[in-house]
């Protein structure tokens, strides 16, 4: 994953790291657990206990993926190693029943960047979340996470896949669906790409040649 890359690149230089993840801020006290843990197979079932990571398969989203728990687990041993990284459940609880999730995600974040002194903050969301714009193909109004945190002056960066396969909710259900480069992507342009433009939804575009569907973690027990 991309993004466990990241981290350890900005770990080795020094840098005290912060992970966002769209989790529900009720999974925090169960993920400072496992960081702190072995990292053994019990470890793990008793992250994964919860009602979030056992909801059914066909209503799991990418935020209960294998990909993501392995994830953590990264992150478990870089900090045993020594890393200055820690991560932080953003989103909101469901139960409590909060509709503007992209305010409570950027309310989040923001008092974890000012609580410590010089923070790097990365958050892994969804893309709709991640915008730095204002409006999207739904709502022209629509405020993203990306778009609240402006004052904060964040990078934004939107992955895309030539090929391949992922977990996808259609709002029926969740399931491996194909990817088709329907957009007719430049597959010379394998990587970064700068968007140049204000008025892009995003700063940055990675392009990677293939993706693999990552199940729902449960799947795994």
């Amino acid at each position: 994953m991309y993004i466990g890359g990241l981290l350890c690149r900005l770990t080795q230089q020094g840098k005290q790291v912060i992970l966002g993840l769209e989790l529900p801020i009720t999974e925090q006290n169960q993920l400072a657990n496992y960081l702190s843990s072995a990292g053994k197979n019990n470890d793990r079932d008793t992250l994964t206990q919860s009602e979030f990571w056992q909801r059914p398969s066909d209503r799991q989203d990418g935020r209960s993926s294998v990909a993501i728990l392995n994830l953590i687990e990264q992150v478990r041993s870089m900090r045993e190693h020594g890393a200055k990284i820690s991560i932080l459940a953003i989103d909101a609880d469901p139960k409590d029943g909060i509709l503007d999730r992209d305010e409570f995600m950027a309310s989040t974040a923001r008092r974890a960047i000012h609580s410590i002194e010089d923070p790097t903050f990365i958050a892994l969301v969804g893309n709709i979340h991640g915008k730095k714009n204002l409006g999207t193909f739904f709502d022209r109004n629509y405020e993203s996470f990306g778009y609240r945190l402006r004052e904060l002056g964040p990078t934004t960066v939107n992955i895309k896949f030539i090929s391949g396969t992922a977990w996808i909710c259609n709002g029926k259900k969740c399931d491996i669906q194909p990817i088709f480069n329907t957009r007719k992507i430049d597959t010379s342009k394998i990587g970064f790409q700068l968007n140049r433009d204000d008025s892009t939804e995003y700063d940055l575009t990675l392009i990677l040649t293939n993706s693999h569907a990552s199940l729902p973690a449960k799947s795994i027990h």
